[in-house]
């Protein structure tokens, strides 16, 4: 079975456990098995490539990357059929992806002739940006009824950083403030 773990809410105490979903492995390829569990388990046609450059020397991972393709609703079908046959076609990522690869090189593997356009680059890194401020402005977001009901039964509020599990208390007096602003 293919399994994935989404912690979509959990962070700010909107969902108690995190969403887990699963289908069963097709291919045991895991950029085909995560695309059949986006068909099937969410609904959205996708097309993911992955690739994953090893060599013999520490660090062992040389270069990485991938390329994830969701349709939008109402998305003309002639597309979905030319990226389909474009990704069909393309060589595995293992064998492109080195030092010097760019995004917009992955993004024309597997978009082949059609056009696109950039929006928007940012850096990729795996560091938390979790912080008290974060926290209050995550209970204040549920609003004045939501964080009443919380100080009148709880008296205070715990949150769990689902990243990096730092734990974050806004006293009895914080959640006292947060309603006094709404």
């Amino acid at each position: 079975m293919f399994y994935v773990i989404r912690e979509a809410g959990f962070d700010i105490g909107l969902r108690p456990e995190p969403y887990v979903g699963s289908v069963p492995i097709v291919s045991g390829e895991i950029a085909e098995d995560f695309a059949f569990y986006l068909a099937k388990s969410e609904q959205i046609p996708s097309a993911v490539m992955l690739g994953v450059l090893l060599n013999n020397v520490e660090p062992f991972v040389s270069a990485s990357g991938g390329v994830m393709i969701q349709m939008m609703p109402g998305a003309n079908e002639h597309l979905i059929t030319m990226i389909e046959d474009t990704i069909a076609h393309a060589p595995h990522l293992t064998t492109v992806i080195n030092g010097e690869t760019e995004p917009d090189d992955l993004i024309k593997l597997a978009l082949g002739d059609i056009r696109f356009e950039i929006l928007d680059e940012k850096e990729v890194s795996f560091e938390c940006t979790c912080s008290m401020e974060r926290a209050i402005s995550m209970v204040e977001a549920l609003g004045r009824d939501e964080v009443a009901a919380m100080l009148a039964e709880q008296g205070d509020a715990v949150m769990n950083c689902g990243f990096c599990s730092e734990v974050y208390t806004l006293s009895k007096n914080d959640l006292n403030a947060i309603i006094s602003r709404a």
